[in-house]
């Protein structure tokens, strides 16, 4: 009974997981054609984040801390907590890299949220989609979504510090007012 059990596991194994393998293998291939590599290149572990990460326009330490977590995750199997931070750090490094090809890819944000959550499914419809041209023309950020992050909350900050500073003036007198005021309290002009 265990025998049947072993056997079935590596036939379904074998059905499945080395045609999605292969699958996705053409998937990379294709999506460096699009980039303007030869297609061996995006197969070659370490090599193709290197060369995702310039075409990114990211910072080069990025393929560092991609290229440090995964070696440390290979010698630390039993700490699975730290580990788990590794890979996900890994996964932060990787989301960076498809936000900012998403964005020279021309799509929209929400294929571009989905890149970055799924790029397990996304990557085949960026690498075999015909409507996904690659646009190096189209400047994107060093930091990805994290300038994005920050961008935003400056200009909701700058946006609040605007409106504590907009004074009014009375248009009889020229006395300064308050934004809530109805009447000037200097000569009582209706505002």
């Amino acid at each position: 009974m265990i025998e049947t059990y072993v056997i079935t596991t590596i036939i379904l194994t074998c059905c499945i997981c080395i045609p999605l393998a292969v699958f996705y293998i053409y998937c990379f291939y294709r999506l460096f054609e699009k980039l303007g590599f030869e297609g061996w290149r995006g197969i070659i572990p370490f090599y193709n984040v290197y060369l995702l990460v310039n075409k990114a326009n990211l910072n080069w330490w990025y393929f560092v801390i991609y290229a440090v977590c995964f070696a440390i995750q290979l010698t630390l199997t039993n700490e699975a907590g730290f580990s788990f931070l590794l890979g996900l750090a890994n996964f932060v490094v990787m989301s960076l890299i498809f936000y900012n090809l998403c964005k020279k890819f021309k799509q929209t944000d929400v294929i571009t949220v989905l890149t970055v959550i799924f790029p397990c499914f996304m990557v085949p419809y960026l690498a075999l989609s015909k409507s996904c041209v690659y646009d190096d023309t189209i400047k994107v950020t060093p930091n990805a979504y994290i300038d994005y992050i920050q961008t935003s909350t400056n200009h909701t900050e700058e946006k609040k510090e605007e409106k504590k500073e907009k004074v009014n003036f009375c248009p009889e007198c020229g006395e300064k007012l308050t934004i809530k005021c109805k009447f000037c309290p200097k000569c009582g002009h209706k505002l």
